[in-house]
């Protein structure tokens, strides 16, 4: 370590656990601040990771490494916020996500893969889930059909058996079921219908139980955001 008069200054090598493995980090400092390239390294000393610094602010690509030395992973930045293309690749070299954010918010399109087959597909204004959503099975199968306007459900909403029949359409207005829903057997034919009106199940006190406050597919969302690997390296760099 390099020290002028107790602020860090020059180049710097550490190490961190992380799942009880230790690695080790290398970069510099400017008067207290990382600048330029920062390397975290396997065990082995095989690149883990690359990072970069524009005074303390993430710039550039930051990409991500299999100790193979098969890309992991990249992230774009702009102005210290994520800006451009994201992506995860699995050891085969498929990639297994696609995304694109703009002023650190998602932005476009965003694609979820599974062992080569796409998973998720939809599409993101200003961090917000808006335009349709497609879920497919493992089979390749879609499971459901919908549309989000602002991070709510809107309009008419297909569920799927995993066979690939029509099990539920659902209508949606603004997060709520409003209108008829219609729940099919796997032959297709239709063995109930309901009716409900801002969520609530016509002629029932009962508001209806299916997750009317939180949404799962929005919630996961929040939770990919939060599982970036920048947010991870940044804490544990700058925690040293």
């Amino acid at each position: 370590e390099e020290d002028i008069d107790g602020v860090k200054n020059g180049f710097f090598k550490g190490s961190f656990l992380d799942k009880n493995i230790k690695y080790t980090y290398e970069g510099r400092y400017i008067e207290g601040i990382k600048h330029g390239e920062w390397i975290i390294r396997y065990p082995s000393g095989k690149r883990k990771a690359v990072l970069k610094y524009n005074y303390d602010r993430p710039y550039s690509k930051w990409i991500y490494f299999y100790e193979d030395n098969k890309i992991e992973g990249y992230e774009n930045f702009k102005n210290g916020v994520l800006d451009g293309e994201v992506a995860n690749f699995d050891k085969n070299g498929d990639k297994t996500i696609s995304a694109t954010y703009k002023n650190g918010l998602l932005n476009g399109e965003i694609y979820i893969f599974e062992n080569s087959n796409l998973k998720v597909g939809t599409t993101f204004s200003n961090g917000k889930l808006n335009g349709n959503i497609k879920i497919f099975s493992r089979s390749g199968k879609t499971i459901v059909d919908g549309t989000y306007k602002e991070n709510s459900r809107e309009g008419k909403w297909k569920f799927f058996y995993q066979s690939g029949e029509v099990k539920t359409v659902v209508s949606y207005v603004n997060g709520k079921k409003n209108g008829k829903t219609f729940i099919y057997d796997k032959g297709g034919s239709l063995i109930e219908e309901l009716e409900f009106k801002n969520g609530y199940l016509i002629g029932s006190k009962k508001a209806d139980e299916e997750k009317r406050l939180k949404d799962d597919i929005v919630e996961n969302f929040r939770i990919f955001n939060r599982n970036l690997k920048f947010t991870k390296y940044n804490n544990i760099l700058s925690e040293k």
